[in-house]
């Protein structure tokens, strides 16, 4: 095989850049999968096990979207290669790999195995349809257009020569233990496709008073913050309640009818994960965001509920209870008149 690429240099490691279509996908890495399976010592491996929940994701991804983006994959190649480098440029030229080489995947198998899934798929809808599930057949009508142009989408590569054993697990090791997986606060500010986040990012962008009390990065917030939710308590909250008109209501109430001081977390349970989660399932259970008097939002009141010697445990039973318990003490009045949010 020949490659067009750029040769580079890190950590005294030579590596090459380069991209292959789609479509030659599964035949490069059919061997490292027929490697990987033989392979039953621990010590011996050099490859987590393939997490077929996670490849679907990636598979999903590449069909819902026009534009989508994969990271470069990690491979060492274990046969003979030659760098050729240009007249003109010694670090630009081309890659030739025997045809027999191995490409051991360092980083990235789900990428490989997902896009190997699509190429084989449609490969054999245009051939013998026969041949699939019918679950299978409706996936490709229903992405027919997407299909026909994944074979000939490009996927970046990144090539190493393959030392060893070892050297194959310590590149596997490098590159996972150091990397770092993104808060989901950021995952819900970055992402425009989402609805429900892109929905969320509009109401906080025009309204000042829900901004000062939403943590939007960290996970957990502090006593003696100021902040009262974060941004992946409201995002859940919404998804919960569904209806936006109602969840508009829902914030419209809780902004208006409680303060947010530091000294309220100190005797309420409303500035809590807890108290937003069991709140928005009561509204959407009831479809009307209830009223319920301050006094029985006491901590003093939930010991046994969700407070356990003086602390808050948040479960799904938990959150149960504390919904029931809402219930019981809510009343329905009139909705204060207060003005409304953005509606987007």
């Amino acid at each position: 095989m020949e490659l067009e690429c750029i040769r580079g240099v890190m950590g005294n490691i030579e590596y090459y850049l380069t991209d292959i279509p789609f479509i030659k996908v599964p035949k490069i890495f059919q061997p490292f999968f027929e490697l990987k399976r033989t392979i039953n010592n621990p010590l011996e491996k050099f490859q987590r096990e393939i997490n077929e929940s996670r490849v679907k994701q990636i598979e999903q991804y590449i069909l819902e979207n026009e534009e989508f983006v994969l990271p470069a994959v990690v491979v060492s190649i274990e046969g003979s290669f030659q760098f050729i480098p240009n007249e003109n440029n010694s670090k630009i030229g081309k890659l030739i790999i025997e045809s027999n080489a191995i490409w051991i995947i360092n980083d990235g198998q789900h990428r490989i195995k997902a896009i190997t899934n699509l190429v084989n798929l449609i490969e054999t809808y245009n051939k013998n349809k026969k041949a699939l599930l019918t679950k299978e057949k409706q996936k490709v009508k229903k992405y027919y257009n997407r299909f026909t142009y994944v074979p000939y989408a490009s996927l970046p590569i990144q090539i190493l020569y393959s030392k060893s054993l070892e050297s194959n697990q310590q590149i596997f090791s490098d590159i996972n233990r150091n990397a770092k997986k993104t808060p989901k606060s950021l995952d819900i500010l970055f992402d425009n496709r989402d609805t429900y986040a892109t929905f969320l990012k509009e109401l906080i962008k025009n309204n000042s008073t829900l901004q000062d009390i939403i943590e939007f990065e960290k996970g957990t917030i502090p006593l003696n913050s100021p902040k009262a939710y974060t941004l992946v308590d409201l995002y859940n909250a919404l998804k919960i309640i569904e209806d936006k008109k109602l969840f508009i209501e829902f914030l419209n109430f809780i902004l208006h009818k409680f303060s947010f001081d530091k000294e309220d977390k100190e005797t309420y349970i409303y500035p809590y994960s807890i108290f937003l989660t069991a709140y928005a399932k009561l509204t959407k259970e009831l479809g009307t965001t209830p009223d319920i008097p301050l006094e029985s939002l006491k901590k003093d009141n939930l010991e046994g509920i969700c407070i356990f010697d003086g602390k808050i445990k948040k479960t799904p039973q938990t959150v149960e209870r504390l919904k029931n318990y809402l219930k019981n003490k809510e009343y329905l009045t009139k909705q204060l008149k207060i003005p409304a949010l953005t509606n987007v």
